[in-house]
């Protein structure tokens, strides 16, 4: 079900549980390390949104430094070790989710 906004909704929660600001019901009561991980969308995408976000959250320009904490990886049109796992992960297989996400994130 695409262009229902899920994106944008994510991509905004993201940001503000990021930064540890209050937006609209979200009131995080401090900043939390926030990874994105976007199955339909490009990484161009997910970027073009997340700074489209940022102008709309603050405006002025001056994002909090937090923000840093919001790290959005696109797995579009890959499939790797996160989608071929079934069930309870042995260590084995929570090893590779682990080197997945440290190789996705070394990208960005």
């Amino acid at each position: 079900m695409g262009g229902t906004g899920k994106g944008h909704l994510i991509t905004r929660m993201g940001l503000v549980l990021a930064a540890g600001q209050e937006d609209g019901p979200l009131k995080p009561t401090r900043s939390f390390k926030v990874g994105y991980i976007a199955g339909e969308d490009s990484q161009e995408e997910i970027v073009r949104r997340t700074i489209a976000a940022v102008g709309a959250l603050w405006p002025d320009g001056q994002p909090p430094p937090e923000i840093d904490n919001f790290i959005p990886v696109s797995v579009m049109g890959k499939l790797g070790p996160l989608m071929q796992l079934t069930g309870d992960l042995s260590p084995g297989e929570r090893r590779k989710v682990v080197e997945a996400l440290n190789a996705a994130r070394s990208r960005y």
